[in-house]
C-alpha cells in the first residue's frame, strides 16, 4: 500500500485519484499559481504522481475537461496561465 498524506492542494489530488479511469472537470486553473499549474501539467503528461511522504508513484488515467472565467489567451500573455497547459 502506498501510504502518504496529501499536502497543499489535497482536494485536487483526491480529484485526480478519484477521477482515475473517468473524466475530471478542471475549473479556473488560471486562478492557481503557475507553480501548481506546473505540477498539474506533470501529472497530466506523465499519468502518475506521488503523495507527500509516499514511497511509490501512483498511476492515473484521467481524461479531462477544463473551463475558466478569465480570458485564457490574455492570462497566457501576462504569465498567469502556462501555455503548455492550454489545449485550445
Amino acid at each position: 500500500m502506498n501510504r502518504g498524506v496529501y499536502g497543499s492542494g489535497a482536494g485536487e489530488a483526491r480529484k485526480i485519484r478519484d477521477g482515475h479511469k473517468g473524466t475530471i472537470f478542471l475549473d479556473e486553473i488560471a486562478e492557481m499559481s503557475t507553480h501548481l499549474q506546473a505540477k498539474l501539467l506533470h501529472v497530466l503528461q506523465d499519468h502518475q504522481y506521488s503523495r507527500l511522504g509516499g514511497r511509490h508513484l501512483v498511476e492515473t488515467d484521467v481524461p479531462r475537461v477544463g473551463g475558466d472565467n478569465v480570458d485564457v489567451q490574455e492570462a497566457m500573455k501576462t504569465g498567469k496561465f502556462r501555455e503548455d497547459l492550454y489545449t485550445g
